[in-house]
């Protein structure tokens, strides 16, 4: 297409030129009167170039190309032109019916003819390309600090309240409620509360000050959203917010209040385990929101959390296996692959005396009875060869203050890097030995005189099972005790398949009395 016709003036090689230049570009002679335009000059300023010959060039600017442009650098541009003076490139922000573009001014005299280029170079796409990179540079570092300062958080910081103010600088101008979840309750109860200052008045009115004191229930179906970890918009407004826990009335009411536009979820889950969820609650005057960071950041919160919990639940193993440790009856001994002690835990102290920081390096076979030493060292050397085997058996402790019967079980964790021996889970049965030994002391003599008299006497359980029989007993069928023993009652004295019709026996049991019969 040709600019103008070849009665302007302008040589034919400098037509193609121009016509060829991709820029927006104004050819003016010496006092700034436009000669010709080029073609993107013509799709610019919305003229063409018979419509633009002789005009002034500042004119067609300022009416043309910047009549909206920024103030400032407007101005700049029209003295530029105006008094003639050249200029480098000057950064111009252009509004269109196509949507906002960006173009770099330029002003140069010709020296050999005394004429004006003033050109408007497109560097919309730069400018975007550049704003990208900018924003995906300021998104990273964004990123890289949240995820420092919530690996680093102490124990005692409260998580929520910062993943809230995290996701207030990604969304301002909006409000943002961050909650945490209790999965057992199946409740959500709010934690922090960012941008409501301005309504702060009113909500206190309308919800109390409890605010975090909340707890609303989550039903089945909201919680299958929150397991799958997307953003969801919320296009119930507040009441869906609130899981339909605040009245219609009362969520309409803040909505105006706030003048909420549109409304946002986030929930924190990781692996389908969910530890909470925060609501951004977009103002139709507030800034945008920066989804992209918010998507990449609702995982780092969701890590955080997990990781918050699960070292939450590591204390309090902890503190359990601590417990357990140091004041349950079993005490713990660490041995090496040379039979050195290693670790052992505070309840041995109980066991006569040892206090468990003068057994750390010393020979664990050592305190073992001479007698019962072979059995526990072949015990142990068949073990060592069973990587990840048990085995349970008694030993004979010596002490300061005497011998005492522990009952042991020893798993060989040698393998283990984390503990690298002999793991021994120990328990004092002294006592209950001697205590055993004093019942079957006990059986001894009860037998030995029921056995001495001529009266029958049996023992049964409540199967009607004999238990026990004495020898005069036996003998009237003809028997020995021993050969008695498990068979029932009615089948020894009666010769019966089943209990008798008037069993004095399971009389006896149910009525708690002495009863009498014959055989």
């Amino acid at each position: 297409m040709q600019t103008t016709e070849p009665d302007t003036g302008v040589r034919p090689e400098i037509l193609q030129v121009l016509d060829a230049m991709e820029d927006a570009v104004i050819l003016a002679d010496a006092d700034m009167n436009v000669r010709t335009i080029t073609p993107s000059m013509e799709r610019l300023a919305g003229i063409s170039a018979d419509d633009t010959r002789g005009a002034d060039a500042a004119r067609i600017v300022a009416d043309k190309i910047l009549p909206e442009a920024d103030g400032d650098q407007r101005e700049r541009i029209l003295s530029l032109l105006q008094n003639r003076t050249e200029s480098g490139g000057i950064a111009v922000r252009v509004p269109s019916a196509t949507g906002e573009r960006w173009y770099i001014f330029s002003s140069r005299q010709v020296l050999a003819t005394g004429d004006w280029l003033v050109r408007f170079r497109d560097i919309t796409r730069r400018e975007a390309a550049e704003g990208e990179v900018r924003r995906r540079s300021d998104d990273l570092a964004f990123l890289s600090r949240a995820a420092t300062e919530l690996a680093t958080m102490p124990e005692e910081a409260d998580l929520f309240s910062a993943i809230g103010a995290y996701l207030h600088e990604l969304a301002p101008g909006s409000v943002v409620i961050a909650s945490a979840a209790d999965i057992q309750a199946g409740t959500l109860s709010p934690r922090a509360f960012f941008g409501i200052e301005p309504f702060l008045p009113d909500i206190i009115e309308v919800f109390g000050e409890g605010l975090t004191g909340l707890s609303l229930e989550i039903p089945p179906d909201i919680r299958a959203i929150m397991i799958r970890g997307e953003i969801e918009e919320v296009k119930g407004g507040l009441q869906e917010i609130a899981l339909g826990q605040i009245s219609q009335e009362i969520c309409r009411k803040f909505e105006d209040i706030a003048g909420f536009g549109a409304m946002y979820c986030i929930p924190f889950a990781w692996k389908g385990e969910i530890f909470g969820s925060a609501v951004i609650l977009t103002r139709r005057e507030g800034g945008e929101v920066n989804f992209r960071a918010v998507e990449v950041f609702r995982s780092l919160a969701s890590i955080a959390l997990q990781r918050s919990r699960a070292e939450a639940d590591l204390r309090e193993s902890e503190k359990t296996f601590r417990a357990l440790i140091e004041k349950g009856s079993e005490f713990i001994i660490i041995v090496d692959d040379q039979s050195k002690i290693r670790f052992a835990s505070p309840p041995i102290e109980r066991l006569d005396g040892f206090l468990p920081e003068t057994l750390i390096g010393k020979n664990a076979f050592d305190m073992i009875q001479p007698e019962d030493l072979p059995r526990v060292e072949e015990e142990v050397s068949t073990l060592a060869e069973r990587p990840g085997g048990s085995v349970q058996f008694e030993v004979r402790f010596r002490g300061p203050r005497g011998t005492h019967v522990i009952e042991a079980i020893v798993t060989n964790l040698l393998g283990d890097p984390q503990v690298r021996g002999f793991v021994v889970n120990a328990w004092d049965i002294t006592e209950r030995k001697r205590t055993e030994e004093a019942l079957r002391r006990a059986e001894r003599e009860k037998a030995l005189i029921l056995d001495s008299t001529a009266e029958m006497f049996a023992y049964y359980d409540t199967d009607l099972k004999v238990l026990w029989v004495n020898r005069a007993a036996a003998a009237f069928i003809g028997r020995e005790p021993e050969d008695l023993v498990g068979h029932r009652c009615y089948e020894i004295w009666h010769n019966r398949t089943g209990v008798c019709d008037i069993c004095p026996v399971v009389i006896a049991r149910e009525t708690r009395q002495p009863q009498e019969t014959e055989i």
